[in-house]
């Protein structure tokens, strides 16, 4: 009701360290073992991610507001000590709660946001006809209807998302995909016992197997007994009541709609994040729509260093250092990675303790740098690589590969060739440390070739070359410890460097000793066909494909026909959705590749 959380909001499921009290620190993980990095806070949910949850419980709302809060739900088995408890969002609360307030508590969100305390009796009778008991209703809106919906809606992805941890319902539930389905899964550590509370637009109920107590544990199959038993009963209860089902799907409220929002911030989408490519559409209430663009990207130079993205020092060569569209975090990776390396040596019992580079996310390759590359120069030159090997890859391809240098200061390496005796010249693409160590070269049958490869360090020192390993028409695959000919350090021959992955774009020679022929690309059709619809937050503009190519399109618009037109993004789809509250205006669009851009589409106008 806040605002501070919606379906398409962004929460980073990366560790988080807690202090935990005079122990030390305890790391919590998730069920499935990984740390994904940016997720949705839908998938958050459809996948029961601990870190996310936990992030929201003490950073974003607080531990005070969440527990005065699930008790206007019914809950009543809170202790003033679960306000001091880090993880009483997951489960660490002193006595838990039972199996019919938490059923209860999800009951009032599938009914709109309005809590019904639950009960037996309805009514008491004497053998006169006499009521000694009536229960009374005291229904209660705890929650907006809006953000019940939202919540619900999250909760069905439980069940439908090829990844949610109820998915199973979907083939032991008689009356999926005729009834709309929300539920949340819960378990305990080593899965001494597991959850499942399921509702329908008219009933919720909730499920729990387990032990009194933690000593014993499910065993895989019995993890999801609980999915399961809640499937069977409502079977039979279907069968039984077969009108206490009847309604189809939850209802929508007024304030609901639907808008597309940057996949790294949850923000209005811009430049970058179109250069990023990734896109959320879902719902959102319409008071706390994001009004604000894109902030979470920026263009940066990097290097990375232990799966971690750094600031280059600027004594460290340009080959060595990448340059692309990173992220920026709540809390970058390396400020994540201090903590984790001062927590990991005083864990306490209740950590699971696994190696360090087994904490980073997922997505740490996109993280943006905010602290300088730690690496020390130590002054002098690095040993040459060792065990370089040449093998064939394809017909016109070798691989070599070779072994990683001891010194901790080599940021990467650099491969030489030479071709039929002449001078060896740097080869286009490096490979970084943490990487793996190999190259790909390229050959022709006719000629001899021999390459090598050097190590650099952090401070631009070179090694010298490694043994020389050679292919061609002079015995190919054999190493030597030939000292090579002297040749330019400059990529002459290269083409453009893409960090040094196997896959880099070298020279393919063609035997004449020529650059080979490419046919020459042609400067794309304009696009036609432009369409325009208005959706709840702009305009969505699509197109029918351009011939000859394009690798983008390009979106111009004027607040008048004749008007200035003013790029105003790019796509390399045939639609475009601009998010504004003003879509009045011309537009048209042209259509570009590697030879030009096209003239444009003709102009079509929107009113607001």
């Amino acid at each position: 009701d806040q605002g501070l959380i919606q379906p398409a909001s962004i929460l980073d499921d990366a560790p988080i360290v807690l202090k935990d009290g005079s122990k030390g620190y305890h790391i919590p993980g998730n069920a499935n073992g990984r740390y994904q990095g940016l997720v949705t806070a839908r998938s958050a949910l459809s996948q029961s991610l601990n870190l996310p949850a936990l992030k929201i419980y003490i950073e974003k709302l607080g531990v005070k507001k969440a527990l005065d809060f699930v008790q206007k739900l019914g809950i009543t088995t809170i202790q003033p000590e679960d306000y001091y408890a880090q993880t009483g969002v997951i489960g660490g609360l002193r006595y838990g709660v039972t199996v019919e307030e938490i059923t209860n508590a999800f009951g009032a969100i599938a009914n709109q946001g309005v809590f019904n305390d639950a009960y037996l009796i309805s009514k008491i009778v004497d053998s006169n006809g006499n009521i000694v008991y009536q229960h009374k209703e005291d229904p209660q809106a705890v929650v907006s209807k809006q953000s019940a919906y939202l919540m619900t809606d999250m909760m069905k992805s439980v069940i439908t998302d090829s990844r949610g941890t109820g998915r199973r319902v979907r083939g032991e539930f008689d009356l999926y995909g005729k009834v709309e389905v929300a539920a949340k899964t819960g378990s305990t550590q080593n899965y001494a016992d597991t959850w499942f509370i399921g509702s329908t637009p008219d009933v919720t109920m909730g499920v729990w197997v387990g032990y009194d107590k933690p000593i014993h544990v499910l065993n895989r199959d019995a993890r999801s007994r609980s999915t399961e038993i809640w499937s069977k009963v409502m079977n039979e209860v279907n069968k039984a009541k077969p009108n206490l089902l009847h309604t189809k799907e939850f209802t929508r409220p007024d304030g609901i709609v639907s808008m597309t929002v940057s996949g790294y911030s949850g923000k209005l989408p811009n430049e970058l994040t179109r250069l990023g490519g990734k896109f959320v559409t879902d719902i959102f209430n319409r008071k706390y729509v994001p009004k604000t663009e894109e902030d979470a990207l920026v263009h940066m130079k990097y290097i990375t260093y232990d799966g971690v993205n750094y600031i280059p020092q600027d004594s460290t060569p340009a080959d060595m250092i990448g340059e692309k569209v990173v992220l920026k975090r709540e809390k970058p990776i390396q400020v994540l990675v201090e903590e984790l390396k001062k927590a990991l040596g005083h864990l306490s019992s209740s950590s699971n303790r696994r190696s360090f580079s087994d904490y980073l996310p997922e997505d740490a390759n996109n993280d943006a740098p905010a602290k300088v590359d730690p690496r020390k120069d130590d002054g002098k030159a690095p040993s040459a690589p060792r065990s370089v090997r040449i093998a064939a890859l394809k017909s016109d391809s070798v691989r070599i590969t070779f072994s990683r240098n001891p010194e901790s200061d080599v940021v990467g390496y650099r491969l030489y060739r030479s071709m039929s005796g002449g001078a060896y010249q740097q080869q286009s693409g490096t490979v970084l440390t943490g990487e793996e160590t190999r190259f790909t070269g390229y050959v022709s049958g006719n000629k001899q070739y021999s390459f090598y490869v050097t190590a650099v360090d952090v401070g631009g020192h070179e090694s010298i070359p490694s043994e020389i390993v050679q292919w061609g028409s002079n015995g190919s695959g054999t190493g030597t410890e030939v000292t090579p000919t002297p040749g330019s350090n400059d990529p002459t021959e290269s083409g453009s460097s893409n960090s040094g992955r196997e896959e880099s774009s070298h020279e393919v020679d063609n035997g004449s000793g020529q650059e080979p022929q490419r046919a020459a690309a042609q400067v794309p059709d304009a696009p036609n066909g432009l369409k325009t619809a208005l959706t709840d937050m702009g305009v969505r503009l699509s197109w029918k494909a351009a011939s000859n190519n394009p690798s983008e399109y390009y979106i111009y618009y004027s607040a008048s026909q004749n008007g200035s037109y003013e790029r105003i993004g790019s796509s390399t789809s045939t639609d475009f959705e601009l998010i504004t509250l003003t879509p009045g205006g011309w537009y048209y669009v042209t259509a570009t590749n590697s030879a030009g851009e096209s003239t444009s589409s003709p102009a079509v106008q929107v009113n607001n």
